[in-house]
């Protein structure tokens, strides 16, 4: 088994979208990202960088895995207010038996990390560590493949110091930002399974627990699971 001495993150909101990780740190495709961020908002444009072709050769060519997992003791909400056009996701702590999806992304570089992190000034940082996580790739495809999940894996999360986490919201989710979600998954799912019908039943799998562990207020003010607003 291969050991990782170098960064992990697990990405539950946008980041579940390979290519937007890879235009975190590629420098042609980062600076495009800066462009796009200083004209404010998450515009379709985001959409189309992320899943442009040279973003997802980018990825596809890069050595990083995107592994599906669940990890315990989070809660998600649709709470991170931002630039008037929906809200995008904050996780916080919970209990142990709650837990929400998203990918491992590894083996990052620190210097990657970083650039990653830089994207995401907003929320707070927590480690959880590996018997918190659960893998949706059995362990006997990823032994095949020579991947052991790392020991700790570095969580955004919202904390009370995080001033654009409103609780209090009436802002729904951002519609373009809940799309890197699902194209995420479909892209994982070609990742790491041959047929379609593999494919199909891991998207199914994986969008439906999004949905069950997922909050957005609704038209009275009440958190929500998405499973019940959809």
């Amino acid at each position: 088994m291969t050991e990782y001495s170098v960064e992990a993150i697990f990405g539950y909101g946008s980041l579940i979208l390979p290519p937007s990780v890879i235009c975190r740190f590629n420098r042609q495709l980062r600076q495009k990202l800066q462009n796009l961020i200083q004209q404010g908002g998450y515009s379709e444009k985001f959409l189309d960088l992320y899943t442009g072709d040279e973003a997802v050769r980018k990825w596809r060519s890069s050595e990083l895995y995107f592994v599906p997992v669940k990890v315990y003791g989070l809660k998600r909400f649709y709470s991170l207010e931002s630039s008037g056009e929906g809200n995008k996701l904050a996780a916080e702590k919970s209990s142990k038996d709650n837990f929400i999806n998203g990918v491992i992304i590894f083996p990052l570089e620190q210097k990657q990390a970083e650039m990653i992190s830089e994207t995401e000034e907003a929320y707070d940082t927590l480690k959880k560590s590996k018997n918190e996580i659960e893998s949706y790739i059995p362990e006997e495809k990823l032994r095949e493949k020579g991947i052991e999940l790392p020991g700790k894996v570095e969580v955004y999360v919202a904390t009370e110091d995080v001033e654009e986490v409103n609780k209090e919201t009436d802002e729904k989710r951002n519609e373009i930002y809940h799309q890197y979600i699902r194209k995420g998954a479909k892209l994982i799912a070609e990742e790491w399974f041959e047929s379609k019908k593999e494919q199909n039943k891991f998207q199914k799998q994986f969008l439906e627990d999004f949905n069950r562990t997922t909050f957005e207020v609704d038209d009275a003010g009440k958190w929500q699971r998405l499973s019940w607003n959809d």
